[in-house]
């Protein structure tokens, strides 16, 4: 044991000494020295692990930093992987975006040294952070830092930038890549980006393949402006035949030409998010060799803009492909001040050169570009190539006809022709500007969207769209639209012509007026609306019909507009309205591509729902019972006769209204034994059974709670608590119920729509106050709201609800037996409005509710008629034509029956 305890502490020593090792920090400025940068460059080199090298330098000893390490010669290259952390030196700030941070170790080559850092083979994965690079007087071919290893990284590091922030210019190439793969220049987020604040030679060469250069500042100073001290005196990246003029012989021995030809072009790389703001040659300058120059991503940069729109930020050419390039994707760039915006050749020389094929233009945006924002034709100096039939001609991306585009609307219509190869696939993609460019066409400053097209046997196909990703504030008037076209193999044309944006044709909306009121689930209601305008196009799209009540908007239904202008709209299996209320309906024309909008004048339906229909969805059929006999009959409205209501006689009647989503009512009856059942018109008599409303539980009220046509229920439990059972006696499928928030001491009264939303409403008294509460519901036991009343006559009693003037809103009926009136309060959108009044016939009057009894040729359809019972004489009338005027009610008196034998059922 003592043996392995020694061996492992032994092996513990070597670990933590070898570890020390790969760390070496530099304390010096000087160029060479205990403690330099050359010391520690050499003792990386010598561990053949990954070493770190981070920075102490002493201010006590050499003063406040920044400070500067001159190289009066070459280091050493790096032959062993290195994390060279200039952030480590305290003091240093590190960034959270690109060019924030503050690094206080700077190194000048200017003193002799061709390169700053050197990485070479073996140096694979190092990694240099927080450093910044100035100098740089030697031949224009040497680069600040050459990276010649594979998976090297670059980031937050400046260069032609001091570490205090100043602009320095480097009077060379600033990095360069080449000989190698997968090297990053900058990183994933913008706290990665390097600064390239100024270079007298070309910003970054790069060569080989799976390169990222992300989120870099290239020609813009630490503080993000451009400036001609800043500028890049040649192209921001280049890529292409780049080779190395070798002085040491072993790295003629690394790199001999073959090796150097096997990186020569570009492949598979990432030039996403960087910013260029001051770039004397092209900003993206990429070019083919004897390898490919393809699969690359050009993607969200920017071009020829700082970060203060400053009117020193510039670039000759955003993006230039030549020399076969092909197969690249230059996508989602922001061209702002440049002379060229993509180029795909070069006629700079004779004779020009030219990109290849399959070259993928997406979404690029377009300002002040004073030449071709794209350019397909090197051989004609890049002037706006014209169609050719079929697309049958070829050069760079297969010169790729353009679409012409004959109309654009504010309503965000589009319309033109591509007339292309035949039977093939093209993604269009359409622009908006303010103006044309220059040339004619384009003007791309906010993409619009897409549309996919195929052409057809003779190479023609129509574009007709509708425009969908509109920036805020919609299409404006003037404002103009072009196209790109691209085909299958990712070959994209040049901008189109550029079309004026016209104002949409105006339209009108109408439609008939409805008969009013109607019965609830009448489903003979047919909605219609004719569209028209004065274009040339027939108006399409579609009418979108809505009705309003006092509580929100329920939409109908939307139907799309025929070729004759007519959108119709047919009630659904159960009608549009399954409840009664007061519905302002709605017409609006939602518009299409070429046609504005547009809307009818509303219209006011009522629907009206009788109490106890249980034959006609128009009509009561109120039910009376025989006192001696307790038989029942129902009444028949269109004969004024009575029919036989097959109930047993030791049935008691409870209430009737809808179940099981049929259109009319069936009467709710309960045996001797405490069972309930359903009964209907022809006799047909239905058990049911429910979880909710148990045996010692009473129901006070059938009512419709919301639209699914199935009746619900007020009861109050064994315990006196108030409860609504949605959906009652429907155990096995949507039966539940509620507790309603209400003092128990409080007397339940009746149901009725006192708001006019379709839904019922509670009325309860308070006896405490005397005060009657209105609940207006929606569908659940908690209220929108609630309306007070209290009528001025003490001995008022609140005894039905009517609607008796026919307005949509039920209104609410008090007999006050001791000075002979029949008050109506009269209901506003679920508020009292006013009360009128009528004498009573004589004492001792009542009313069991209200019905509906008219005829649809009849003044007083859809009115509500109270009935009346004299409790002394037996008499039973019901008040048809009632009018309310500003204080006094008014109607008509249809006798019922006059016994005593007889008494009237609840209706509602």
């Amino acid at each position: 044991m003592k043996l392995l305890l020694a061996a492992f502490a032994a092996l513990s020593l070597l670990s933590l000494e070898a570890a020390a090792q790969s760390r070496f920090v530099v304390t010096s400025p000087a160029d060479s020295g205990p403690g330099s940068l050359r010391e520690a460059v050499v003792n990386a080199n010598g561990n053949a692990d990954r070493s770190t090298i981070d920075f102490a330098i002493d201010s006590t000893a050499f003063g406040p930093g920044p400070w500067t390490i001159r190289l009066a010669s070459n280091l050493p290259a790096f032959t062993a992987p290195v994390l060279l952390r200039g952030y480590s030196q305290p003091g240093s700030t590190q960034p959270t975006s690109t060019g924030n941070g503050r690094p206080l170790i700077e190194i000048d080559t200017d003193g002799g040294a061709t390169s700053a850092l050197v990485f070479v083979r073996g140096a694979e994965a190092s990694v240099v952070t927080g450093l910044s690079f100035i100098g740089g007087s030697a031949p224009k071919s040497a680069a600040a830092l050459l990276l010649l290893a594979d998976d090297v990284r670059v980031s937050s590091s400046f260069i032609g930038v001091r570490a205090d922030g100043t602009l320095q210019r480097y009077a060379n190439q600033a990095i360069g890549a080449v000989c190698a793969d997968r090297v990053v220049i900058g990183g994933s987020s913008p706290a990665d980006g390097n600064v390239i604040g100024g270079a007298d030679g070309n910003a970054i060469l790069l060569t080989g393949s799976g390169h990222v250069v992300q989120h870099n500042w290239i020609g813009i100073d630490g503080m993000g402006a451009a400036s001609l001290s800043s500028s890049v005196f040649g192209d921001g990246l280049l890529s292409g035949r780049i080779g190395l003029l070798l002085q040491s012989s072993s790295l003629q021995n690394i790199y001999p030409p073959a090796v150097q030809q096997s990186y020569f072009g570009l492949r598979d790389a990432l030039i996403a998010d960087n910013r260029f703001g001051s770039v004397t040659g092209t900003a993206i300058h990429l070019l083919g060799t004897n390898n490919p120059t393809s699969g690359n991503r050009i993607e969200r940069n920017v071009f020829g803009r700082d970060l203060w729109l400053g009117s020193s930020a510039h670039v000759d050419t955003a993006v230039r492909l030549s020399n076969g390039a092909s197969d690249n994707r230059i996508g989602d760039n922001i061209v702002a001040r440049v002379n060229a915006g993509v180029l795909l050749g070069d006629a700079r020389q004779t004779p020009p050169t030219e990109a290849g094929s399959g070259n993928r233009l997406s979404g690029n945006l377009f300002y002040e570009v004073a030449f071709p924002l794209v350019g397909l034709d090197a051989a004609h100096h890049f002037a706006p190539l014209a169609n050719d039939p079929g697309d049958a001609d070829s050069g760079p991306n297969g010169l790729q006809n353009t679409p012409v585009l004959t109309a654009a609307s504010a309503a965000g219509g589009l319309e033109g022709v591509l007339d292309a190869v035949p039977d093939s696939n093209y993604r269009i993609e359409f622009f908006l500007a303010a103006a044309c460019h220059a040339s004619g066409g384009g003007g791309a400053e906010f993409l619009l969207g897409a549309l996919d097209v195929v052409t057809d046997g003779s190479g023609r196909a129509a574009i007709a769209t509708r425009l969908s990703q509109l920036p805020l504030g919609g299409l404006r008037v003037g404002d103009v639209v072009s196209a790109i076209a691209t085909d299958s193999a990712g070959n994209s044309s040049e901008f189109s012509n550029c079309v004026r944006v016209e104002a949409p044709v105006a339209t009108r909306t109408d439609w008939p007026v409805l008969s009013s009121p109607r019965p609830a689930m009448d489903t003979t209601l047919k909605i219609e609306a004719r569209v028209g305008g004065n274009g040339m196009r027939t108006p399409t799209g579609e009418v979108v019909f809505s009705a309003d009540t006092a509580s929100g908007r329920r939409e109908l239904g939307r139907v799309r507009v025929n070729g004759g202008g007519s959108a119709v709209l047919r009630a659904p299996p159960l009608g549009f309205f399954v409840n009664g209320g007061r519905y302002t309906l709605n017409a609006e024309y939602s518009g299409d591509a070429f046609h504005a909008p547009s809307a009818a004048a509303t219209q006011t339906l009522v629907i009206f729902r009788p109490a106890i229909a249980l034959r006609d969805i128009g009509l009561s059929a109120p039910v009376r019972r025989d006192i001696r006999s307790n038989k029942r009959e129902f009444f028949d409205a269109r004969s004024n006769s009575w029919s036989r209501l097959n109930a047993d006689v030791s049935d008691s009647y409870v209430d009737a209204d809808r179940f099981n989503r049929e259109r009319t009512d069936q009467v709710l009856l309960r045996d001797s034994g405490g069972a309930y059942a359903l009964l209907d018109a022809n006799g047909r008599r239905q058990p049911l059974a429910s979880r909710e409303i148990d045996a010692g539980a009473t129901l006070l009220d059938l009512l419709q709670m919301d639209d699914d046509v199935r009746a619900d229920a007020i009861v109050r439990d064994s315990n006196g608590r108030y409860r609504l059972v949605h959906c009652a006696f429907v155990p096995d499928s949507c039966e539940r119920s509620e507790r309603l928030s209400v003092n128990v001491e409080f007397t339940y009264l009746f149901s009725g729509d006192f708001n006019g939303d379709g839904f019922a409403d509670l009325a309860w008294r308070n006896p405490s106050s005397g005060e009657i509460e209105l609940w207006l519901m929606n569908g659940t036991a908690r209220p929108l709201g609630i309306e007070r009343v209290r009528l001025g006559l003490p001995n008022a009693v609140l005894s039905a609800a009517a609607d008796v003037n026919g307005d949509g809103y039920e209104d609410l009926i008090w007999i006050d037996d001791s000075s002979s009136y029949v008050i109506a309060t009269l209901m506003d959108a679920g508020r009292a409005r006013n009360s009128v009044l009528r004498i009573l016939p004589g004492k001792h009057l009542s009313t069991p509710g209200s019905t509906h009894l008219a005829l649809a040729s009849e003044a007083d359809f859809g009115f509500g008629h109270v009935w009346i019972r004299d409790e002394v004489s037996g008499d039973v009338q019901a008040w048809r034509d009632p009018r309310a005027s500003s204080t006094l009610l008014s109607y008509r008196v249809q006798p019922i029956f006059a016994t005593t034998k007889l008494a009237l059922e609840r209706t509602r």
